[in-house]
């Protein structure tokens, strides 16, 4: 049974519901190759199925693994479960994250990427590739973004577009939660844009890891106008609170604008 005296990392996973799942995220995480000490935050949002139990069973074999439950699901109350009840936990230097359904396949993966950070003060996130597991026929393809190759991605990249995957991401431990993060509809892109600073973004040309698409997607349930709204109020959100400089301010303005005429030509087309 080992013990995280001081962890370099901390790995924040999001549980709802996962119990088919969850055993191949979790010894995932086990099988981590690190030169350093590493915890593992497990946060189950009032599972109906027998996710709790089996967070129970790995807690009891390795004191890495600190559960927090909830008798109250909190994801449908509205609250942003990051910024509430992992990241204050976190005690690592950087914060990795994987959802409860998704899993790493390189066991060097959290290795080879503090190695990355350590390295280069510039860069304050670092992805890699990952590859997508379709549950409804079988197939597995690859997940790259045609920006993963961009040599210095920084704030304009992502304010342009999400495309870090949210289980492939570690980010530095640098931050200072804010009450408004919890008004931001959405976890993982905005908050790159917040964390990231003037620093930039790397995308390892690796695949590490396994995204799984299946019908209890929440994201990708919703229709095109609702998620183009969400992005929508995500920049909104981002510009009435962050003091840019002058030319990142005017580069998030246009794409506001740009948003909405989006969403206005997809309302037109839904009507006739």
């Amino acid at each position: 049974m080992k013990s995280s005296k001081t962890p370099l990392v901390s790995i924040c996973c999001l549980v709802y519901n996962q119990e088919d799942y969850l055993r191949r995220t979790f010894d995932a995480f086990l099988n981590q190759k690190t030169e350093f000490e590493f915890e593992i935050l497990i946060h189950d949002d009032a599972s109906t199925d027998n996710s709790k139990s089996i967070i129970e069973q790995y807690t009891k074999k390795d004191l890495r693994f600190k559960p927090i439950y909830q008798s109250i699901n909190k994801y449908s109350q509205g609250e942003r479960i990051w910024f509430k009840y992992l990241f204050p936990k976190s005690k690592g230097k950087y914060i990795a994250i994987c959802d409860g359904d998704d899993y790493w396949t390189d066991p060097f993966k959290l290795q080879k990427q503090v190695d990355f950070l350590e390295k280069n003060k510039d860069y304050s996130i670092v992805g890699t590739k990952f590859k997508c597991f379709h549950e409804n026929t079988g197939l597995t393809s690859d997940w790259e973004h045609e920006k993963n190759k961009i040599p210095n991605a920084n704030i304009k990249t992502l304010i342009d577009g999400n495309f870090i995957f949210a289980s492939s991401s570690l980010f530095r431990n640098d931050f200072k939660i804010e009450p408004w993060w919890q008004d931001l509809p959405i976890g993982d892109w905005p908050f790159y844009m917040i964390q990231i600073k003037d620093r930039k973004v790397k995308i390892l040309d690796e695949f590490m890891g396994i995204y799984r698409v299946h019908d209890n997607g929440i994201f990708s349930k919703i229709s095109k106008i609702k998620q183009q709204t969400i992005e929508l109020q995500c920049l909104t959100i981002i510009q009435k609170n962050m003091k840019y400089p002058t030319g990142i301010n005017r580069f998030l303005t246009r794409k506001i604008l740009k948003k909405r005429w989006g969403i206005f030509i997809l309302k037109l087309k839904s009507i006739f």
